[in-house]
């Protein structure tokens, strides 16, 4: 698996912890646009299609089987 860029974990974290696209974007001073493009970046490198699935496959988040 190819690694997340330091601005993909970041954007990652940001949004984990607000819970929206517009609130990452404000507390990372960028466009929300932005903010959509790098998940997306990310999503695709951990071969997921949406934030929980992103956490789970980085360790962020453990769900039990």
């Amino acid at each position: 698996m190819t690694a997340l860029t330091p601005r993909q974990r970041e954007v990652l974290l940001a949004y984990l912890r607000t819970g929206s696209h517009k609130a990452a974007a404000h507390q990372l001073g960028m466009p929300i646009q932005s903010v959509k493009n790098h998940l997306s970046a990310a999503y695709g490198v951990l071969g997921v299609d949406n934030i929980l699935g992103a956490a789970k496959a980085i360790g962020w988040l453990r769900v039990p089987e």
